[in-house]
């Protein structure tokens, strides 16, 4: 699928490594969040970045959870709508757990709440 990765609303929040769990292994990857999806990046030898697969639209995200089953995992539970019910990831340290935690809940509210504005405006006559 195509997205425009730029655009005049879309900016970068964070970035950084972490393990992906894709149900048989744990793979390398490079997150970056951007104000309102979250894509899946590997490097490849070059230094370029290849996005893995579709982005994540921040307000398709049913919740965070940020108890794994180890002290530096976490999940993203997807709604119902997408294929896969849950993305399970690894930080490399419990500080950078944490702040991967608080910077997704706080963009997944405001996309959800930007998603609310913007259809109240669709319907004003």
């Amino acid at each position: 699928m195509a997205f425009q990765l730029a655009t005049a609303t879309r900016h970068m929040i964070y970035s950084g490594d972490l393990l992906h769990f894709d149900g048989l292994l744990w793979n390398r990857v490079f997150a970056v969040l951007m104000s309102d999806l979250l894509l899946m990046a590997r490097p490849d030898q070059e230094g370029y970045l290849s996005v893995m697969q579709d982005p994540i639209i921040l307000h398709a995200i049913d919740h965070l959870n940020v108890n794994g089953s180890t002290e530096n995992e976490f999940s993203i539970v997807l709604t119902p709508t997408r294929g896969e019910s849950a993305l399970i990831f690894q930080a490399p340290t419990q500080d950078l757990k944490s702040t991967w935690g608080h910077v997704l809940q706080q963009r997944i509210c405001a996309s959800k709440a930007q998603l609310i504005i913007d259809n109240n405006l669709d319907n004003i006559v």
